[in-house]
């Protein structure tokens, strides 16, 4: 008498067939219906993506992991306040994005700055970066599928650090504002850049040996 998993995959070679059943190829997405939860749902979809970076050429998926690290720094450095931290008129934490300062011990007021003329240049540019990098990832995840495709990625990627650069050199132009009291490219003592300004020079950096590795990536195509 055949078992419900030998009536399943075809008689006695039910083990077998269902082991060819569950082998999908990356390639191949089931259906809702044969997930039998969200999180296997989830483990299929992380396994989906680290097979499609397996079959990748090496330098390809290295660089498209350098270019997202790089991209998550920029981001993160966007969000985070802590660009210059300054114990002047109580403790201040100046960014990009918000000021945030506290007076006298009291809770921590956060509000939208009015930044100048230099650091509204510096925001315009990392945000223009971060689009690059992004549509570099994107890029260089379908030229897995399209080879045409690999050879828009060091431009793409070249013009973002462009932007982020630029951004390096306005940025501390903007250093003689009231908040700070200093003079352009100097800080005053009882001032010093923040864990925000660090993440942005390490999306430089990242965004630097991504590019050389993209230009290896791109020769052939070019």
């Amino acid at each position: 008498m055949q078992n419900s998993g030998d009536r399943k995959f075809g008689g006695s070679d039910g083990k077998e067939s269902a082991i060819q059943y569950y082998s999908f190829s990356i390639y191949e997405c089931p259906r809702p219906s044969e997930y039998y939860s969200t999180v296997y749902y989830r483990i299929y979809t992380l396994k989906t993506f680290f097979l499609l970076l397996y079959n990748m050429d090496k330098l390809t998926a290295l660089s498209g992991i350098l270019f997202f690290t790089a991209d998550i720094f920029a981001i993160g450095s966007l969000a985070n306040p802590d660009w210059i931290v300054t114990s002047e008129a109580g403790n201040m934490r100046l960014g990009l994005t918000q000021h945030c300062q506290i007076i006298h011990g009291r809770p921590e007021v956060c509000t939208w700055p009015q930044l100048p003329a230099e650091w509204t240049l510096a925001f315009l540019c990392i945000v223009g970066g971060i689009l690059c990098l992004t549509a570099t990832c994107i890029l260089l995840l379908l030229s897995h599928w399209h080879r045409q495709a690999a050879k828009y990625v060091r431009w793409v990627a070249f013009f973002g650090m462009t932007q982020f650069c630029l951004a390096a050199v306005v940025f501390p132009i903007g250093f003689h504002i009231a908040a700070i009291g200093g003079q352009p490219y100097k800080l005053p003592h009882h001032t010093q850049v923040g864990s925000a300004y660090v993440l942005f020079i390490m999306a430089i950096f990242f965004t630097v040996i991504s590019e050389l590795f993209s230009s290896r990536v791109c020769l052939p195509v070019l």
